[in-house]
C-alpha cells in the first residue's frame, strides 16, 4: 500500500510564517499529490488552538499520514492534538516550511520544500521523542523545545512583533 494511493490529512495555517501556506499548498502540494495519485481532505485553521482540535477530533481511521502546512506553532497543536486523542490513534505527522523560524524543520536538516514533501509522500518515517509536560491538571507534549522564564517571555513578545519576520526573535 505504501507506493499506492494514499489519503492525507492536511492542516493549513494560512497565517503562519509569510501567510503563504494555503498559496504553497495551492501551487505545489495539490500537484504533487495528484501527480502521485495520492487523495487528501484539507483544513484551514481559523483561530489558536484550532490545529489542536482538528487533530484531535479528525476521523482518522481512513488516513495515512498528516500533513501540516504551518510553522512550529502549527506543529506543535496538531501533536498536542493528537496525543491527547481518545482513541490514542497514531500517524505520522509531516509539516512543510510554512513558519517564520521552521526551527524543527531547520533541527532536522529538512528545509527545502520539494525534498521534505517527497520525504512525506515516500513515507520517509522517522521516530521522535516526545516530552510530557504536566503542570496542575494540564498535560503539554513537546517534540521541540521546551521553555520558560525568559525564553518564554522572548516567545511572548515576539509574538506581538511578527511583522519583523524571523529577526523578532533576536529583538525580542
Amino acid at each position: 500500500q505504501l507506493m499506492n494511493c494514499l489519503k492525507y490529512l492536511i492542516i493549513i495555517n494560512p497565517n503562519s510564517g509569510k501567510k503563504k501556506s494555503i498559496d504553497m499548498f495551492n501551487s505545489f502540494v495539490v500537484p504533487k499529490l495528484k501527480e502521485k495519485n495520492h487523495s487528501f481532505e484539507y483544513k484551514i485553521t481559523k483561530y489558536q488552538h484550532h490545529a489542536e482540535e482538528i487533530a484531535n477530533n479528525a476521523i482518522l481511521n481512513d488516513k495515512d499520514g498528516i500533513i501540516v502546512l504551518g510553522g512550529d506553532g502549527t506543529m506543535h497543536e496538531v501533536v498536542n492534538g493528537l496525543l491527547k486523542r481518545v482513541d490514542n490513534k497514531n500517524i505520522p505527522i509531516g509539516i512543510l516550511p510554512a513558519g517564520s523560524g521552521n526551527s524543527l524543520l531547520y533541527d532536522l536538516g529538512k528545509f527545502n520544500l520539494e525534498t521534505t514533501l517527497n520525504n512525506i509522500l515516500s513515507h520517509n518515517i522517522r521516530t521522535m521523542d516526545v516530552l510530557k509536560v504536566t503542570n496542575n491538571d494540564r498535560i503539554y507534549y513537546s517534540i521541540n523545545l521546551v521553555g520558560w522564564g525568559m525564553g518564554t517571555d522572548i516567545g511572548l513578545l515576539a509574538e506581538k512583533m511578527r511583522w519583523i519576520g524571523p529577526a523578532r526573535y533576536n529583538i525580542a
